[in-house]
């Protein structure tokens, strides 16, 4: 939702959105599931996030996950919405999974881009399906013998420059959600070279997170 409200107020002529939330009130309420109410509800307790909701307008903000959510942010929140920003001249790329309900993700992608066209903005959509594509393991040698451990997606038509995906130390070459791995068949299915690996002390490979600035 950033890139979009940036993307309206600069003259940018490409976006790219990953795995978006059009409508951060859902993004809201996806946070809200993590409520230890919602997971272990005592009774009384709230059991659904409009009932969160309800409880939050009552006592002006909730815990939730150890952050506090509060009143305030959560009302400037749930007005962000992708149907009211107003794009000009600019090429959206969508990419999202569809998930068990990937027919009704197209034709919300459908409405949007043709809200978005009014205004001279062009909405691709990127269902991503998760098809097979060639992978293969690898192992970069470091100094002290340790190995870092990676995957390289290679196309059929591979084009002339490739991409190396670095996940921060919490995460693995998978991402959270899969995320690195859907973008690299992805990419990779449009002819791009994807390397991604485990960094020191993550996932499959060797050594210490604290030994390398990588």
């Amino acid at each position: 939702m950033l890139a979009l409200d940036a993307a309206a107020r600069l003259d940018v002529r490409r976006v790219l959105l990953w795995q978006p939330f059009m409508s951060v009130r859902a993004c809201i309420n996806r946070f809200l599931r993590l409520s230890e109410q919602l997971q272990d509800p005592a009774p009384g307790a709230p059991r659904s996030t409009a009932a969160l909701r309800a409880q939050l307008a009552v006592q002006g903000a909730i815990e939730v996950g150890g952050f506090e959510l509060a009143v305030p942010l959560v009302k400037a929140i749930d007005v962000c919405d992708a149907a009211h920003i107003a794009l000009s001249r600019c090429a959206v790329h969508w990419c999202a999974h569809g998930g068990p309900a990937p027919s009704k993700l197209a034709a919300g992608a459908a409405r949007l881009g043709e809200r978005w066209a009014e205004a001279g903005a062009d909405l691709h959509f990127h269902p991503l399906d998760g098809s097979p594509l060639w992978t293969g393991p690898g192992e970069l040698d470091l100094p002290d013998g340790n190995d870092l451990i990676g995957i390289v997606d290679v196309p059929e038509r591979p084009l002339a420059r490739g991409m190396l995906i670095l996940a921060d130390s919490t995460q693995t070459r998978s991402g959270s959600h899969r995320q690195f791995t859907l973008l690299s068949r992805l990419l990779a299915a449009r002819g791009v070279d994807v390397m991604r690996f485990d960094r020191a002390g993550a996932g499959d490979s060797d050594g210490q997170a604290a030994t390398y600035g990588l």
